[in-house]
């Protein structure tokens, strides 16, 4: 159990949206494999870790934060987002799922709780498309992202994802390593906001919790 500590969600978010390489454009610019990036992931990787979580980083930058549950073999539930931005983006795209999950974890720990899974949280490397396409970090976790697409994925400066990483302390040889088991994920599941007004618009609720499975 954690000692109680103050995790201010709102806070963290906006701590983290301080980190933006294009303040005077009027919205947050962090895009994947930069120095502001990584600035966003030691902050990310420092509460997860005061949240009591096993950090680590596999080769393409995925941020993982382990509680291990009671049952070591047992598939795991991985959760949360990204941190990196598209040009001009919000503040809450992407870092209210992965910070939402910090916040879930400490609360939980904090009160006792001990999951019989394993949960990992994550923040996805370049959910944004720095690269020309999106969902880098989760394409090679999926075991969709070859080595020659390293070479073949360029920026708007012609800077490839390949050496991109290698700028960032990777390994482009290494992408394999990245792709996890299915076999080994029971589910994984992220909150995320609504990227426009469609459902504030009709009035629609999505993923609202009504009531406690325990109690059913």
């Amino acid at each position: 159990m954690l000692p109680p500590r103050t995790f201010d969600l709102h806070r963290a978010i906006a701590e983290l949206a301080e980190l933006n390489d294009d303040p005077d454009a009027g919205g947050i610019t962090r895009e994947i494999y930069t120095p502001t990036y990584a600035a966003g992931l030691e902050l990310v990787t420092g509460w997860m870790q005061d949240a009591g979580l096993e950090v680590r980083l596999d080769a393409v930058g995925n941020l993982f934060a382990r509680w291990q549950g009671s049952q070591p073999g047992a598939p795991r539930v991985i959760t949360g987002s990204h941190v990196d931005t598209t040009l001009n983006a919000g503040r809450y795209d992407g870092v209210y799922g992965v910070l939402g999950a910090v916040a879930a974890v400490r609360l939980l720990r904090e009160r006792g709780a001990s999951p019989r899974r394993t949960i990992e949280l994550v923040a996805w490397a370049g959910e944004e498309p720095r690269f020309g396409t999106g969902c880098v970090g989760s394409r090679a976790a999926a075991g969709r992202l070859t080595r020659e697409d390293l070479d073949r994925l360029v920026d708007r400066a012609g800077v490839s994802m390949a050496q991109a990483l290698r700028g960032a302390g990777h390994d482009p040889d290494r992408v394999g390593e990245a792709e996890i088991d299915p076999a080994g994920v029971h589910a994984l599941l992220e909150l995320h906001i609504e990227q426009g007004q469609v459902l504030e618009a009709e009035g629609a609720t999505i993923g609202v919790v009504t009531r406690d499975r325990r109690a059913a």
